[in-house]
């Protein structure tokens, strides 16, 4: 009887999402495996996998047919998992490109005998049965998956590797002036396309919502932009001014709380696109950084201005980053929501800089010196993940010749990681180039 429960609980464990989610990140399958729809694939990128609410990995590039397509990738136990979890209602699953599953068996009858799955949008996703493209059998595979401590979000070439101390730390200032280039280029193409003010207001409104909510933060900004937000506001009180703008993004963002609905009525028809609330992320976010607080905390600072001009606001302090600090946290009455000095930092890193380089030519060097001096942000979970990774950058921050503490290299490995390490192009990493390949 002892020796049977033990089957029993081994076959559990053998079929436990968890372990088909490890065969599909380790990609140990067959080359050119084939969906159950007949379409040959091949894993460019497997995807990040997704601590989140959603689809398990995000952002994998996958070739059918020899067509690339970029997607998330759903991974359950069995196929009829998806109809059974209601991922077809969900608006979050709709950019699965890719099923995989480890049986092509249903788990009960009562899955209407289907193995078709559709996303809300009517998509059909293909699915892949790990049980017949494992490179191994699956009894073999779970034997090394109970030996592996891998948990982490990708593989990267160089880990664990000793690179000396002083050429890590160069060659991350270098990749820190290369991010902080494209970013100016981003905001350049920004004010041509736009202006100036749009520029501002949707690199402030895409800091606000960090790794999580920066796409449905810059979503909003297009949906309501400065220019509304300014008509919406014309000849209207500070104290107005507030509620309006709070009003205007809250409903837009479709998060409007009822104790608002009078005020939105009147704002709502200048309004055409309205938000879903499915596209903003609550799940392992901090109460402090949830949506509705991010518009709150910046709606004050709109308010004070959108009709002056939010460029005109911060470009009279040009590179006086303690009072712009303190210009983007306004005291709000009334209010308890504040932007706060972690995503003040990001802004004027990563939003105000680029611009100011984007539109003075005449303060390049200066504006360059204070980004590589600026002083480190909090840690996410991109910086921290590297750490782990290279034992010379988790030693500690490294230091400028002054001996302080500067973000530019933190800067340098998200620049690194964002296109190298999450894609997997270790061939091009400048980390492998210079260090490994010499």
């Amino acid at each position: 009887m002892a020796i049977k429960k033990c089957k029993v609980a081994a076959k559990q464990n053998y079929l436990k999402e968890t372990f088909f989610s490890w065969i599909w990140q380790t990609q140990s399958i067959k080359t050119n495996p084939l969906t159950e729809d007949s379409q040959s694939i091949n894993v460019v990128f497997p995807g990040e996998l997704n601590v989140d609410d959603g689809p398990d990995f995000k952002n994998a590039i996958i070739e059918f047919n020899g067509l690339s397509v970029s997607g998330d990738v759903e991974i359950h136990t069995f196929s009829s998992d998806w109809n059974l979890h209601k991922h077809y209602t969900d608006p979050k699953y709709n950019n699965v490109i890719l099923h995989v599953v480890g049986q092509r068996l249903e788990r009960s009858v009562r899955q209407n005998n289907t193995h078709d799955c559709f996303t809300k949008t009517g998509n059909k996703i293909p699915a892949l049965d790990l049980s017949k493209w494992s490179i191994k059998p699956l009894n073999k595979l779970f034997k090394e998956y109970t030996k592996t401590t891998i948990k982490t979000k990708s593989f990267i070439c160089c880990h664990k590797k000793d690179i000396p101390n002083e050429e890590l730390k160069i060659l991350l200032e270098q990749q820190g002036l290369k991010r902080f280039e494209l970013r100016k280029q981003k905001f350049q193409n920004a004010i041509k396309s736009y202006s100036v003010e749009q520029a501002v207001y949707s690199g402030i409104m895409e800091a606000l919502g960090y790794a999580k909510n920066k796409n449905a933060f810059a979503k909003l900004a297009e949906y309501i932009d400065a220019e509304k937000l300014k008509q919406i506001t014309h000849n209207v009180p500070v104290s107005t001014r507030i509620k309006l703008i709070k009003t205007a993004l809250l409903g837009t963002a479709g998060l409007l709380p009822e104790k608002l609905n009078p005020v939105w009525k009147k704002i709502k028809p200048e309004i055409p696109n309205i938000m879903n609330p499915y596209e903003w992320q609550f799940f392992k976010v901090r109460p402090h950084n949830f949506p509705i607080n991010r518009i709150n905390a910046i709606s004050c600072f709109l308010a004070r201005t959108i009709q002056t001009g939010m460029y005109n606001s911060l470009v009279k302090y040009e590179l006086n980053l303690e009072e712009i600090e303190k210009h983007l946290q306004p005291y709000c009455k009334n209010s308890k929501s504040k932007i706060g000095k972690p995503c003040a930092g990001i802004i004027i890193l990563n939003v105000w800089l680029p611009i100011l380089s984007a539109t003075r030519e005449d303060l390049q060097d200066e504006i360059v010196e204070k980004y590589k001096t600026y002083k480190p942000l909090p840690d996410n979970y991109i910086t921290n993940y590297m750490k782990q990774i290279l034992p010379a950058y988790s030693a500690g921050r490294f230091k400028d010749k002054k001996g302080l503490c500067c973000e530019i290299y933190n800067q340098g490995m998200i620049h690194i990681y964002n296109n190298f390490c999450r894609t997997k192009q270790c061939k091009d990493c400048p980390i492998k180039k210079e260090m490994f390949d010499n």
